[in-house]
């Protein structure tokens, strides 16, 4: 009876053993995926997607005291403001035209950057074209900038004198405020600050974008 009891009891326990050592394994492969996202998300390997976001964008754009504008006038020429390329049933690479900027009221900036506009002042127009850039955003994404993932590039091109220089920090104005109003995971993006003698309408600065969204982002 001893004798039995004993194997009983030792059959138990390596039992015992074998499955702990199993959920643990689990646990740490499980611990380790975590934190190499982690790590890739903070690097801006990856976009951030697995986790439902509870920030509604729109309010943050409130909130930060900017106006998001309404949906832009269809062109005028022979293009689209945005074209968007199939990644899969619901992902879209959306690729924006150059936004000019204009205020929330209709009101359009003009003038030369290092002629008679500063450099702050271009930030701030960089800044409103890129709420412009929102608001054709926002139709692509069905109304919900929410659905955003990723903003992949940006390219910026500045009414400038040929001596100024600084076209790296007018569209700073652009870049800064998509930081705000995203994560930073979402918002960094590659880009492009060109120097030119002449824009559109005579406006300081015009900005193109390249988007990547996901239409059911919000239903993960």
């Amino acid at each position: 009876m001893f004798l039995r009891t004993n194997k009983k009891t030792g059959a138990q326990s390596s039992l015992i053993v074998h499955w702990s050592s199993a959920l643990l394994a689990f646990l740490s492969t499980k611990l380790l995926r975590k934190m190499i996202r982690n790590l890739r998300v903070a690097a801006g390997i990856c976009p951030k997607v697995l986790q439902r976001r509870t920030v509604h964008i729109e309010k943050r754009i409130k909130d930060l005291g900017l106006n998001l504008p309404g949906q832009p006038a269809d062109p005028k020429g022979n293009y689209f403001q945005y074209s968007m390329l199939n990644l899969s049933p619901n992902r879209f690479l959306v690729y924006l035209s150059g936004h000019l900027p204009i205020k929330a009221d209709g009101t359009m900036l003009k003038g030369r950057v290092g002629e008679n506009f500063t450099l702050e002042q271009g930030k701030e127009a960089s800044k409103i074209a890129a709420l412009q850039i929102l608001a054709s955003l926002q139709r692509a994404c069905n109304g919900d900038l929410d659905n955003v993932v990723k903003i992949h590039r940006i390219t910026g091109f500045v009414n400038s004198t040929n001596d100024f220089i600084d076209q790296a920090q007018v569209m700073n104005g652009c870049s800064d405020t998509l930081g705000q109003i995203f994560d930073v995971s979402i918002a960094r993006h590659a880009r492009s600050a060109l120097g030119v003698n002449v824009l559109p309408l005579g406006v300081p600065v015009e900005i193109e974008a390249i988007v990547e969204i996901d239409l059911a982002k919000n239903s993960k």
